[in-house]
């Protein structure tokens, strides 16, 4: 997985880059220490992984305000959100992912990679069977879009015929 959350900060120069008590970032993806302004470590970024996670799984991310500042709240004091029934396989290690206390999270990279590896060997065909349902329901709502805006392109082009237009603002044939 590679991942760029678009903000750093330089830990060993003499110059700040950023100032401690602001706030930068999206509020989807922040972290409940980040949201608060706290001080931030590797395991910021491993939550942020986790909300990314959460919304591959169920199509949308965990916490979501009216503002910015509703959603960065919601970080910090909004219980984990439970997984459909189909995907609770995955739960733990949501529920560890976005844990609200870094400390209770995977501490490194290479222990939420281990984490995953150890899930997928241990329920291999369940994920494996809910991969094929999702990219089905992907394939099928792709199918969906696309005679939808097909319909509306012809009904446009009928209507424009209609009218003794082209379909062209010039007038001439595209």
């Amino acid at each position: 997985v590679v991942c760029d959350f678009g903000i750093a900060k330089q830990t060993n120069a003499s110059t700040q880059m950023t100032m401690v008590g602001t706030v930068i970032g999206t509020p989807h993806y922040m972290s409940p220490e980040q949201a608060q302004a706290a001080v931030l470590d590797e395991r910021s970024d491993l939550y942020s992984l986790g909300v990314i996670f959460f919304e591959m799984l169920t199509g949308h991310v965990p916490y979501s305000g009216h503002s910015a500042v509703t959603t960065g709240i919601m970080h910090v004091t909004e219980p984990i959100p439970e997984l459909p029934p189909d995907l609770a396989v995955f739960q733990d290690f949501v529920d560890i992912t976005l844990a609200k206390l870094p400390e209770d999270r995977y501490q490194t990279g290479l222990e939420l990679a281990d984490a995953l590896e150890e899930l997928e060997e241990q329920n291999y065909d369940q994920i494996h069977a809910a991969s094929v349902t999702v990219m089905l329901s992907e394939s099928e709502m792709l199918s969906s879009q696309r005679r939808s805006t097909s319909g509306s392109q012809r009904r446009s082009t009928t209507s424009g015929q209609r009218r003794g237009g082209t379909g062209s603002r010039s007038g001439r044939a595209v």
